[in-house]
């Protein structure tokens, strides 16, 4: 595997390469255009992710060149009171707004008699009157902290009630679990609050999730988690280099990232504007890619890892493997580490992880596998043993084995 080279000057263009193509798609993002709601909400979730993608560079210290003003002008125009009367028609749709809401204020684009309205609405039981969580009251106390309003909850409690404070597993979580954590960071980040709850956990569900992200492709979530350790001031290890390494190339070479499946999202917007596809599906992934870059580059940014191409393999060896247990794969997950032996303490740590997961997952009877639908479906009872031997006998001996393997460390890689 050849090394890519990583750098802050490559990095710097890629960022302004990204900048310059959002720049160019902006005017898509018109959160006043739309003739059905499949079509304006979608512009109204991208305009609001450019308020963020501004709101998080100038908390970072970004250098003003021209297309990040000019990205600044772009939102500007669209901020005025029918972008207010939007964001107070419906409190459920109110996320969609809050980037947009906090940043007009902060920047001094509304006059102050809006600006005060928009205080109102962000600090009102209308906006924190419904059921909620701890990643809808971050997007909130992260507006009311940009406009100036009164908000009903405190910081440090919202965050130990968040994914900083009980870190999700790299097995078991979801891809919204994970995100959770990610964006958890990013408002702790744009609240400026230094929050002393945080899990020892998170650089483990970090990195695992990282190694996942490598096994399924998914460049989004895995970009965010390379953000989320670069912002911790968390060593980036070979999951990283491997994410980035992917990030890098085609940013340089087109100025854009565009994820090999679209989201239901984008489908949707797609079927109501089919004319519209090439920017849609490349948006939000090419925006995550200059929020990546721009992380990075920030003054206390983690260190630029050296490329590994033999701890990169690893980390692809462990993602699929994780990704697989988590799809339930046992034979196929533990298959991908033969011949693995982590030398990484995280690595290892990862493994622990591995190992825990197996026994939990272990059925009364000693087969490998919580499978009460999959039994139900194949007609056999529990009373069934020759029908249970055959269907749980991959998983059963790859689990024993592997088990057996790593109870040492020196017999990993036999």
């Amino acid at each position: 595997m050849q090394a890519p080279s990583l750098s802050t000057t490559r990095l710097r263009e890629a960022r302004d390469q990204a900048l310059a193509w959002l720049v160019a798609q902006a005017h898509h993002c018109d959160p006043h255009k739309g003739a059905t709601p499949q079509e304006y909400l979608f512009r109204r979730k991208c305009f609001n992710e450019l308020a963020l993608l501004l709101m998080v560079g100038e908390r970072l210290g970004t250098p003003t060149s021209g297309d990040w003003m000019r990205l600044k002008a772009q939102v500007a125009r669209h901020i005025d009171e029918r972008y207010l009367s939007l964001a107070a028609r419906r409190s459920g749709t109110l996320l969609m707004f809050t980037c947009g809401l906090g940043l007009a204020v902060q920047q001094g684009w509304l006059d102050e008699g809006l600006q005060e309205r928009v205080r109102t609405l962000l600090g009102s039981r209308f906006a924190w009157g419904i059921e909620g969580n701890a990643f809808r009251h971050l997007e909130l106390l992260t507006a009311c902290h940009y406009a100036g309003a009164k908000a009903p909850l405190d910081v440090d409690a919202v965050l130990r009630s968040s994914a900083l404070a009980l870190a999700p597993s790299p097995i078991h979580a979801t891809q919204d679990a994970l995100f959770a954590l990610t964006h958890a960071e990013y408002y702790r980040t744009l609240l400026g609050h230094e929050f002393s709850g945080a899990d020892p956990f998170v650089p483990v569900a970090l990195s695992g999730a990282m190694a996942r992200c490598l096994a399924q492709g998914d460049l989004d979530l895995g970009l965010e988690l390379v953000e989320t350790a670069s912002l911790r001031g968390l060593a980036l290890g070979p999951e990283a280099q491997a994410l980035l390494a992917q990030m890098l190339p085609p940013l340089l070479d087109q100025g854009w990232l565009c994820p090999a499946e679209p989201t239901w999202v984008v489908r949707d917007f797609t079927a109501a504007c089919p004319g519209e596809s090439d920017w849609a599906r490349s948006f939000h992934l090419t925006l995550v890619g200059a929020t990546c870059c721009m992380t990075l580059l920030a003054p206390h940014a983690s260190p630029l890892p050296a490329f590994d191409a033999g701890l990169v393999q690893q980390a692809h060896q462990l993602g699929s493997a994780l990704l697989g247990l988590h799809q339930y794969r046992f034979e196929s997950a533990l298959g991908a580490l033969q011949g693995w032996s982590p030398t990484l303490p995280m690595h290892q740590r990862l493994l622990a992880e591995i190992r825990a997961f197996l026994p939990f997952s272990q059925r009364r009877d000693g087969h490998f596998g919580h499978l009460v639908d999959e039994l139900r479906r194949a007609g056999l009872g529990p009373d069934d043993s020759a029908g249970l031997e055959r269907l749980f006998a991959g998983s059963d001996r790859a689990c024993l084995d592997f088990l057996a393997r790593t109870a040492t460390p020196s017999a990993l890689a036999a």
